[in-house]
């Protein structure tokens, strides 16, 4: 059995840690917030061995910056349960890991001795297993010219007795091999919902909250609406397929009685039917006449007409199934491109 630790962070959350650490002129700290997810998958090798990959995911969502360094812990590294029940507050469940942001770049990334004393101690106070509860270590460098800034960040975790680096991947902000690309305009949608948010009483972290909790407002409203459509589709389906089992019995009962029109009998009309005239009665017209006719099978004109008839009435349906597949598939096309 495999086993591998990943943290997942949202584009948001590491931008509004960004933006959090860049206002301040001194060192920054705070809480993550999030969820722990965790994934198996099995593999049968070619020896019939079971392989189990499972695959734990630190997903960051949200954040919490505190107003100062040392904020909630002392210089030995002792925590404040007052102060840092006052800054998790009911999302004590949520956290996931806490950051720090210090100005001076410290090459390789490491922590110091308090800060791996606040480390266990947080994870002992949330109860949260060290394997799973990480830090983040982030700096920052700036050209010359002040045109030019750099982020970097570092996420660890305490297992087998040191701290080791774990990857991470930003979300919705890199490709498969963490190359930025370039962010697509701001959609409308997300800037009617920022515009119908109150800013003035809000927290950083409050706002990004009311924001998502818009977004998923809107995506509720889209869902019943595309509830409603495919429900007319699948009704628009079902009476095509019905009005086609009509065309093809009438085609059937077509096939069964043929109708065969010889234009070479001076504009008489030939119908090849079940009821044949007897020879005998053929001969009794001979002798009455005093000549032979031609074998012509006697024609109603009302059986004429129904036949006729029943040959209208299938081109006409043909032509309904036709206009209703083309609704069909023009209202298909339009709910697509919506």
């Amino acid at each position: 059995m495999t086993e591998t630790v990943s943290v997942s962070i949202s584009g948001i959350a590491f931008s509004f840690i960004s933006y959090e650490n860049v206002k301040c002129d001194s060192n920054q700290e705070g809480l993550l917030l999030g969820e722990f997810i965790s994934k198996e998958t099995n593999h049968v090798t070619d020896a019939e061995h079971t392989v189990v990959n499972k695959q734990n995911i630190i997903k960051i969502k949200s954040v919490i910056p505190c107003p100062r360094q040392f904020y909630f812990y002392n210089a030995a590294g002792l925590l404040d349960m007052t102060k840092l029940n006052s800054i998790v507050g009911s999302e004590k469940d949520k956290v996931v890991g806490w950051y720090l942001f210090k100005q001076k770049q410290i090459s390789p990334p490491k922590l110091t001795v308090r800060e791996k004393i606040v480390h266990k101690q947080v994870a002992a106070l949330l109860k949260i297993p060290l394997p799973t509860f990480t830090t983040c270590l982030l700096t920052m460098n700036s050209s010359n010219t002040k045109a030019t800034y750099s982020f970097t960040q570092t996420f660890l975790r305490y297992h087998m007795g040191k701290y080791e680096s774990v990857p991470v991947q930003v979300e919705n902000l890199t490709l498969p091999k963490y190359s930025y690309k370039i962010p697509e305009p701001m959609p409308n949608i997300l800037s009617k919902v920022i515009k119908g948010i109150d800013k003035d009483n809000l927290e950083s972290h409050e706002f990004v909250q009311k924001i998502q909790e818009g977004l998923q407002g809107h995506m509720k409203v889209l869902l019943e609406e595309l509830i409603d459509k495919e429900e007319q589709l699948f009704k628009m389906e079902e009476e095509v397929k019905n009005l086609r089992r009509q065309v093809m019995l009438n085609h059937g009962d077509k096939a069964n009685n043929s109708i065969e029109i010889d234009d070479s009998l001076d504009g008489d009309c030939s119908i090849t039917d079940s009821s044949q005239v007897s020879d005998s009665v053929l001969e009794n017209n001979k002798k009455r006449k005093g000549k032979a006719r031609k074998n012509v099978n006697p024609v109603t004109p009302s059986k004429y007409n129904t036949r006729s008839a029943a040959i209208d009435t299938n081109e006409e349906n043909i032509l309904h199934v036709q206009e209703i597949s083309y609704s069909f598939v023009t209202k298909r096309q339009n709910f697509e491109k919506k």
